[in-house]
């Protein structure tokens, strides 16, 4: 056989055997392609809980949560408000730089406060007259702040604080018709003021921020969650994934959600350790809930629902909110663009 024949006899040769091989490789190679594109999506479209480890499934990013009209919204108060708190039956008060008071969409400002609000919240009393608690800042000192609204006016009640009601200092704690009311002042001690009697405790570790959840209360500060047992505050322990609390909502003394605004993450303790996951919305701010099935986060990018198995976004929510509370049929949102109310969607 001539060279040239002989040569192009060993090329195709080559070319024959080398064809399967590189087709399966192909092959091979667009499998596993597929195979890592369809575990990927299916991650992000998974639901895992906030709940999940770092090794399950990732929590999808915000932008991969739908969005549904989850409420009805109404805008009642346009001023910005920093806290909203519900009465008895249907009043609710919202605090900005006035306070609001109203029943379902017929809102009214409270007389004007002579003080700046930023470090004061607002809550109904036992008797369902709002209360204003916290403290301002006078010439390099704080100075406590209680006031009680009667006869249409804001007074000092000295007698709803006991020893605390002297000096100054930084008042902080929670009040409302759930049992019990806390009130703490710093230097001080905590009052815990329950149906059937005062107990005065010693105060968190740190000056805190204290939520009351049913008849579950709460105080944080920084990455530190402390849970009031008997008189006395527990640690909640299980290596915390967050740096600050932002918020908090306990579902259970076993089921305790957190908010991080700086990192966008919520954060979930099971009663034994802490587990983080991605924020539905940017910047959570607050968390409320009315049961396991559901749980709803505010902040800078609007509103969420957790209905114990998926995120859903709530579709029309302003963003900038910085609290939430609800009731019934009601979710009452608050933050830079005014309270709104929230008639849940059937």
């Amino acid at each position: 056989m001539p060279w040239r024949a002989r040569s192009l006899s060993v090329l195709l040769s080559l070319a024959a055997a080398c064809g399967p091989a590189r087709g399966a490789s192909d092959g091979a190679g667009l499998s596993s392609a597929r195979s890592v594109t369809s575990s990927t999506a299916a991650a992000h479209a998974s639901s895992a809980p906030p709940g999940a480890s770092a090794a399950a499934v990732a929590a999808p990013e915000p932008k991969a949560v739908p969005a549904l009209a989850l409420l009805s919204l109404t805008n009642v108060v346009s001023a910005p408000v920093h806290d909203v708190a519900l009465g008895k039956t249907t009043k609710v008060v919202a605090l900005g730089v006035d306070v609001w008071l109203g029943e379902d969409a017929a809102f009214s400002k409270l007389a004007p406060l002579a003080l700046p609000t930023p470090h004061l919240r607002v809550f109904f009393g036992r008797d369902d007259r709002p209360r204003l608690m916290g403290h301002v800042e006078a010439a390099g000192r704080s100075e406590a702040v209680y006031l009680r609204w009667r006869d249409a006016a804001w007074k000092k009640a000295p007698g709803e604080l006991g020893r605390l009601a002297t000096g100054s200092g930084v008042l902080y704690g929670v009040l409302g018709h759930d049992d019990p009311e806390v009130v703490c002042k710093d230097g001080d001690a905590c009052i815990v003021k329950r149906l059937t009697g005062w107990t005065t405790i010693a105060l968190p570790p740190q000056i805190a921020r204290i939520d009351l959840s049913g008849p579950l209360a709460w105080a944080r500060a920084g990455s530190e969650v402390w849970r009031l047992s008997g008189e006395s505050w527990v640690t909640v322990s299980g290596g915390a994934t967050f740096a600050r609390a932002d918020g908090l909502w306990a579902v259970s003394e076993r089921d305790v959600w957190i908010a991080e605004h700086a990192s966008s993450t919520l954060h979930r303790w099971d009663g034994k350790s802490w587990s983080k996951s991605a924020s539905p919305i940017e910047g959570p701010r607050a968390l409320w809930a009315s049961s396991d099935a559901d749980l709803w986060v505010v902040g800078d990018g609007g509103a969420a629902r957790w209905d114990g198995a998926a995120w859903t976004r709530a579709e029309g929510a302003p963003n900038g909110l910085v609290t939430v509370v609800g009731r019934g049929d009601l979710v009452w949102l608050g933050g830079a663009a005014g309270l709104f109310r929230g008639t849940r969607a059937r």
